[in-house]
């Protein structure tokens, strides 16, 4: 078996070896298979957004707040792929303790699901972060200064 040293390689071995077999399975309202072809594609998508020369998200120190699913999966990926420190944020801390935390580790980014846009919202009022909302369907981008 050969030695994987990054992220990137192994979504790479995953992706020439299993290509067409599932790698997840999302429940929700129905049940959707995803292949380790379309998670490599949604990886590497998101990689492209994070580093892209509007976004410029590279060697950043990343905070992400979401329900564990499949945008917290692919997110958490794309930036350990690009070389950005990922702190993972308990969504049930409070608003204090979220906030502490994203000070502390001068935290410069935040991905969140949109179920916890008014929280993070309310925490950054004072804080110069780039704040993406994870949605099923597309990431928000938004920038407060």
């Amino acid at each position: 078996m050969r030695k994987i040293n990054t992220v990137k390689e192994l979504v790479d071995f995953a992706y020439n070896r299993y290509k067409t077999k599932k790698a997840i399975t999302i429940e929700s309202d129905y049940i959707k298979n995803i292949n380790y072809f379309n998670f490599r594609f949604d990886i590497y998508s998101m990689a492209r957004v994070i580093k892209s020369k509007e976004n410029q998200i590279r060697n950043n120190k990343i905070a992400i707040i979401s329900e564990f699913r499949y945008e917290f999966l692919v997110t958490y990926l794309a930036n350990i792929m690009v070389n950005n420190a990922v702190i993972l944020i308990d969504n049930k801390l409070s608003k204090n303790a979220m906030e502490k935390v994203i000070k502390k580790y001068n935290i410069n980014t935040i991905f969140f699901s949109s179920t916890y846009k008014e929280k993070v919202l309310e925490i950054i009022k004072n804080i110069l972060v780039v704040i993406f909302i994870l949605d099923a369907v597309k990431v928000y981008v938004i920038v407060l200064l």
